[in-house]
């Protein structure tokens, strides 16, 4: 492909002898296409008229910019071959469906339509080549073709104005019949005009797709042109980011000036001759700066040569902030060689701390929690003082899930704690309740993993203070999130009491945020709700006499479970059949059958199947504890010991994640488990080592429950060990 001209400033000089010619052509074939047109005023003359105009838009081979130039100089002509041409008989079609026609003395009366267009056509040439900033379709790429903004091109203005043009070509009546035949509209009349203009609506349909083609057709060229300059500019950026730079700035990172009516070809010379520059100056300091002081010598002094001098003195003059840079360490002035490194550093440092916060993202929505941390961290040693940059690394900490997670969700509490500092209530009210239901759920985490309850007390304290600001009338929806949280606090809380008052205020808690988070409204969010209540209305059921509050438990997960679907959430449904397990194993054990316990292993061993030990190792554990229990109670109705069995080896594939460094608490209630499960065996068998190992299970467990504010758990374990001993005592008597 040939190089694009240089376009003139002013509408139609420089234009060559062949050009002209062209146009000319092109007039006398719309000529004739129009004398053709109006001899068959239907389809035939239009489209050998507009092939006419489709072969002339194809040897505009460069720009869709060249159509107004040579419209103009085509429209020019056409207004001067219509004084000349002889004279033209005229076919219509009468009211009543005969032909008639009328012959014109001349074509004059076509010389105003050819007139307008080419001022409209100068005048938009104008607009689209002339390189000023000023220019009404410069500072806009409307028609998306990957031009500068000096040659802009707007398609879509150009298809109405050419589609306003061909209805006055087309129609030589009205206001442009000033020139030639004065007798013309009555001759039309007299015929008995009908659809004389039959050609003006399919012949502006037909311009409108015939310049479409055309300026896609020249895009495409202009595109291929544009990639070859791309690609030539992406070389050199690529040899300037080798060396720290980009070649298309100089001096302080200011951009290369082009003087007005530089073609793009010149300014791009000029450019890359500035980025040649710069990386030979940059390779004659790197030489320089390579050869370095002797042992014993004084690296401090400048002892530089002649050429050495002259070449600080150029680099300081035209190089960019790294060539400066390195000539002032070279001179040894430390001073303006940190003022240069940091002008230098700043953009690489803003891009690394952008590419390293996209990586985070890129784990973080994959719900990579632990991958997220590490660039959210480089993200974070970049910008210590960004709050973007502190929230992500809160919010990876936050959702943990590798062993050590006690550490991460205390550095995440303390992110948190430092952004509530920065984000006051008083300035940023609702950042400020955001921050503090962020802190709120962390601290929740964390108090889940602990023994005592201080956390869980500090985490309601924080969504009771963002539900100051984030209030049902301001942000009802945000409001919901909040009490949905308030509600899992005080449920945790309410576990370890041995009262109902906290589990009751947590059931208020979730029935309140249900009603903002309707099922209409956010479906997933409505589900996670009723998953809670679930949990909640569970909690209080196992305190109380009859199964009410089970059989609505069972209810609220059923429901959840229309909505968290295997297919959607795997990960949450798998949740919930967790907990419908909990409920109808609880069931289970107040009734006489096995049929509820039954459908408790079913919902266990569905859930593992996407709660596996290397996806989600702790919820992993907690499901292997829970069928460890609802095997337990089977066992308890069977004769054999097979269940029991089953259910030991539930209970110690728990404790492989569940872990006292890990989750103290989760691991003394397996232990406990482990104990009930152990006591039970050696209850039916006749030796004494099922016992003595249910034994020290139970005591594993008082050491963490007796460190502990867990009054119900320490209750409740000190019982069995007390039964396993009396047992064991028993046993050891009769041997």
């Amino acid at each position: 492909m040939g190089q694009e001209p240089d376009f003139p400033e002013t509408p139609l000089a420089g234009l060559s002898r062949r050009w002209w010619l062209i146009s000319l052509g092109v007039a006398i074939a719309m000529m004739i296409g129009t004398s053709l047109l109006l001899w068959l005023p239907q389809w035939p003359g239009t489209l050998i008229f507009f092939v006419a105009l489709l072969a002339f838009g194809l040897t505009s081979r460069w720009h869709p910019a060249f159509w107004y130039r040579r419209m103009a100089g085509a429209s020019f002509g056409a207004s001067v071959v219509s004084g000349v041409v002889p004279s033209i008989d005229v076919t219509v079609i009468k009211a009543d469906g005969s032909f008639g026609s009328f012959v014109t003395e001349n074509a004059a009366w076509l010389i105003p339509s050819f007139v307008t267009m080419t001022i409209v056509f100068a005048v938009l040439d104008y607009l689209t080549h002339h390189q000023r900033r000023g220019s009404v379709l410069s500072p806009v790429n409307i028609s998306g073709c990957g031009c500068t903004p000096h040659i802009i091109i707007n398609v879509n203005l150009s298809l109405i104005v050419l589609a306003t043009l061909t209805v006055v070509i087309l129609r030589p009546l009205g206001p442009f019949n000033i020139a030639g035949d004065p007798n013309i509209t009555a001759k039309i009349e007299d015929a008995g005009e009908w659809i004389v203009r039959i050609g003006t609506l399919p012949g502006a349909t037909v311009l409108v797709v015939v310049f479409l083609a055309a300026n896609l057709l020249s895009r495409s060229s202009r595109e291929q042109s544009t990639q070859v300059k791309k690609s030539k500019i992406g070389t050199l950026s690529t040899a300037g980011d080798a060396a720290g730079q980009s070649v298309i700035k100089t001096g302080d990172h200011s951009p290369v000036t082009v003087q007005a009516g530089v073609s793009e070809h010149a300014a791009l010379d000029t450019i890359t001759s500035q980025a040649k520059e710069i990386q030979r100056l940059q390779t004659q300091l790197e030489t320089a700066l390579a050869d370095k002081p002797s042992v014993g010598e004084d690296p401090t002094v400048a002892n530089l040569s002649e050429d050495q001098r002259l070449l600080v003195e150029k680099a300081l003059e035209s190089g960019d902030a790294e060539t400066k840079a390195k000539a002032a360490v070279l001179a040894r002035d430390f001073e303006a060689a940190d003022k240069y490194l940091s002008a230098a550093m700043t953009p690489v440092l803003e891009k690394a701390f952008e590419l390293f916060t996209l990586e985070g993202d890129r784990y973080y929505y994959a719900g990579e929690f632990d991958r997220s941390i590490d660039p959210y961290e480089s993200a974070h040693r970049l910008a210590p003082d960004s709050g973007v940059a502190r929230h992500n690394l809160a919010l990876a900490f936050a959702q943990t899930q590798v062993a050590d997670a006690g550490e991460n969700l205390e550095r995440a509490i303390d992110l948190y704690r430092k952004l509530l500092k920065e984000h006051t209530r008083e300035r940023v009210p609702l950042d400020w309740a955001m921050m503090q239901n962020n802190l709120g759920t962390t601290l929740m985490r964390l108090g889940e993993r602990e023994s005592g309850t201080e956390r869980l007390e500090e985490a309601v304290v924080a969504f009771r203070d963002a539900r100051e600001e984030r209030t049902r009338e301001r942000v009802p929806l945000d409001w919901a999130t909040t009490q949905n949280n308030l509600g899992a606090a005080l449920m945790r809380l309410g576990e370890r009491e041995s009262g109902t008052e906290r589990l009751e205020e947590a059931v208020a808690a979730y029935c309140k945020a249900l009603e903002e988070r309707t099922r209409e409204r956010v479906p997933l969010n409505w589900a996670a709700t009723q998953n809670n209540l679930g949990n909640a209305l569970l909690r209080l059921g196992e305190r109380e006499s009859g199964t009410e509050r089970m059989e609505e438990a069972v209810a609220a997960y059923r429901e959840a479970l229309v909505e968290r679907t295997r297919e959607c959430v795997p990960l949450d449904w798998a949740m919930t059949q967790n907990n419908l397990g909990n409920a109808l194993s609880s069931l289970g054990e107040r009734e006489s059958g096995t049929g509820r316990l039954g459908e408790a292993v079913a919902a266990y061993r569905e859930s593992l199947e996407e709660h596996t030990r290397e996806r989600v190792p702790l919820d992993w554990a907690m499901t292997q504890n829970n069928l460890g229990t609802a095997l337990m109670s089977l066992g308890e109705r069977e004769s054999g010991t097979e269940r029991w069995e089953e259910a030991l080896a539930a209970y110690r594939e728990a404790l492989e994640e569940r872990t006292r460094e890990r989750v103290p608490l989760d691991w003394a209630r397996t232990q406990s488990n482990l104990g009930a499960a152990l006591s039970s065996l050696g209850d039916r068998e006749s030796g004494t080592w099922r016992l003595e190992e249910a034994v020290a299970a139970f005591k594993k467990a008082m050491e963490v429950f007796q460190d502990s504010s867990t009054t119900l758990y320490f209750d409740h374990t000190n019982r069995q060990l007390e039964a396993a001993q009396n047992l064991l005592k028993e046993r050891s008597t009769d041997q």
